[in-house]
């Protein structure tokens, strides 16, 4: 496993820890780190990469058993087959065909981007 993808879900982990915890008690929360939530992520983004672990683990797992869904998505998008509902796909790449099938996952697409 990367361990810039390790770091990259180590982070965000630590980001959701600290929205919890300024939630909670802001004045604290502010008093320990005094830079905000940058400052909090960059000194303990290291407790979180267990859990960061595990989850890369799940999601790639999730990924090693592709669904019907999945192959379906792929299949369409590479051979320029679509839905009757449907626009056919402008991009039949590999990447584009690759992109289908994650965000046919169960797993499905990431609403917003990281940050």
């Amino acid at each position: 496993m990367s361990q810039e993808l390790e770091e990259k879900v180590a982070r965000k982990l630590a980001r959701i820890a600290w929205d919890r915890f300024n939630i909670r008690d802001t004045n604290f929360a502010k008093m320990r780190y005094p830079l905000g939530d940058d400052q909090y992520v960059d000194l303990q983004w290291r407790l979180y990469a267990e859990d960061a672990r595990a989850a890369l683990a799940v999601v790639l797992e999730a990924m090693a058993e592709p669904t019907p869904e999945m192959l379906g998505a792929w299949y369409r998008v590479k051979n320029g087959h679509h839905f009757h509902d449907e626009c056919p796909p402008e991009d039949t790449s590999d990447y584009a065909a690759y992109r289908a099938m994650l965000s046919a996952s169960p797993l499905g697409t990431p609403e917003g981007g990281a940050k």
